[in-house]
């Protein structure tokens, strides 16, 4: 029940954003509207991850780093779904520049070193549910 709402939820605010991406393209050389196309990106990724559509979803994230490569939530964002996919050094390459942006989050560090294992992703700290 609850990923089945959270799935509705995320598909009802999906048409809102790619109108929102529509919107800010005209502004992309802009930052403020950079910054803004890229979360409105990242939150489609997250529709299409949670929809399962996990190439959809790498591509969405890729063009979100593309804006705002300084942002280490995209990076862990992208790293989480290639782990979860087991691309697992293509994951700890997204997880060492989360690290370098931001080298005191735990998780970070704990998820990079799981994926060294070649360790799955521990999916209690995952933000999006999949059935």
């Amino acid at each position: 029940m609850r990923t089945t709402l959270y799935r509705r939820l995320m598909l009802d605010n999906a048409h809102e954003y790619e109108r929102l991406i529509a919107e800010l393209g005209a502004y992309a050389h802009e930052g403020i509207a950079r910054c803004n196309r890229g979360q409105a990106l990242a939150e489609i990724g997250r529709v299409d991850e949670a929809l399962e559509r996990y190439d959809e979803a790498l591509a969405d994230y890729s063009a979100t780093l593309a804006l705002a490569p300084d942002e280490v939530t995209y990076w862990r964002t992208r790293a989480d779904l290639l782990h979860r996919l087991g691309r697992f050094d293509d994951a700890i390459a997204d997880y060492d520049v989360a690290v370098r942006l931001d080298p005191e989050f735990q998780y970070t560090l704990d998820a990079r070193e799981r994926a060294r294992n070649r360790q799955p992703c521990d999916e209690d700290d995952v933000v999006v549910e999949v059935e």
